[in-house]
């Protein structure tokens, strides 16, 4: 198979490096110039663990290369995988780049073999259906299923794990138009090691795997707010927060998974997916309280922070602590 990988960001990078160790050779298109400087040079986009290691292995071999020809890799490609950035300053969706990228790619498509677009971008709900029906209107001389499929093959990449989270999903999302037995006899030759691993593949509509992956981490929001009113609770009646904590999750019957406390829930994805659940929710006519409340919830938490850490470091009452009593704070990690 020739694979192509379109966006040399984290996702792209990430994608490609696993796909490399999955024995694929792997082409990395990014239109942005300095980038791909630095990435022939194996200089990693992000500081995550084992890219910069496998970025040397892949390159040195030879089965990673790089190129800013995005309409030739998109025709001679067995499989182009789509990860560029959606996301603006603000942390909101923004769709123009990738909208820009699958015209490129859809009209480079090539009416001689079947190629599988596969979107790894995180889009919002409904996005998928208007990027296919894009590609019908750009190519009506080839076949959706015959000659090219678009498929949404949402996925979370945490920071610190992304590898290992790209080789060992608990699930693999797939997003098609009606049921394409090439959309699925493509992805499960792209991801063979994980379908070898008895890993669960979901096929369906776009819509469904959107809802998958906004509803999960929506959940995970949820949880992630219940447990720090929990906490609050704990301290102010003087239970043991952690007993507390575990005899949560033991008489949930383990439902309760990843039920910590926490600062709240930030970065880029979690925000920016939730936000776009409640609003998607709206623009349909429909009311997630529980979501917007979550949200409102994570908003006091991030805002109690400060308060707290003042309160540990003793300067509860003091705005400008003098020399003899102010504390130093280091903090690892600045994602």
């Amino acid at each position: 198979m020739v694979i192509t990988v379109v966006g040399g960001g984290f996702v792209g990078i990430v994608s490609a490096i696993c796909l490399c160790e999955f024995g694929f050779r792997v082409w990395v298109c990014d239109e942005d110039s300095d980038r791909l400087d630095q990435l022939k040079k194996n200089v990693s986009p992000s500081d995550e663990p084992g890219i910069g290691q496998a970025l040397t292995k892949h390159s040195a071999s030879g089965q990673l290369t790089f190129s800013r020809d995005i309409h030739d890799l998109a025709r001679e490609s067995d499989v182009v995988v789509v990860a560029v950035s959606t996301l603006k300053a603000n942390n909101d969706a923004d769709m123009s780049d990738l909208h820009s990228v699958m015209r490129k790619i859809t009209i480079s498509l090539s009416n001689t073999h079947h190629t599988a677009v596969v979107i790894k971008t995180n889009i919002p709900i409904g996005a998928g259906s208007i990027i296919a029906n894009n590609a019908r209107f750009l190519r009506t001389d080839i076949k959706l299923g015959e000659h090219y499929d678009i498929i949404t093959n949402p996925g979370i990449l945490r920071e610190g794990s992304a590898i290992q989270d790209f080789m060992e999903p608990d699930v693999v999302l797939v997003g098609t138009s009606g049921d394409s037995d090439s959309a699925k006899n493509s992805m499960m030759k792209l991801y063979a090691p994980i379908a070898a691993s008895a890993v669960p593949f979901v096929v369906a509509s776009y819509e469904t795997v959107e809802i998958i992956r906004s509803g999960a981490i929506g959940f995970s929001a949820v949880v992630m707010a219940y447990a720090n009113e929990i906490a609050d609770v704990c301290s102010r009646c003087g239970a043991d927060l952690n007993i507390a904590i575990k005899g949560i999750v033991s008489n949930s019957g383990g439902r309760l998974k990843g039920f910590e406390v926490s600062p709240g829930f930030g970065g880029t994805s979690y925000p920016r997916t939730v936000r776009g659940l409640s609003d998607s929710a709206k623009s349909l006519g429909a009311n997630m309280s529980i979501i917007d409340a979550a949200i409102e919830s994570n908003k006091l938490r991030i805002a109690s922070i400060k308060p707290r850490i003042m309160k540990l470091l003793g300067n509860a009452d003091v705005e400008t602590p003098s020399a003899e009593t102010r504390k130093k704070v280091a903090i690892l990690g600045l994602s």
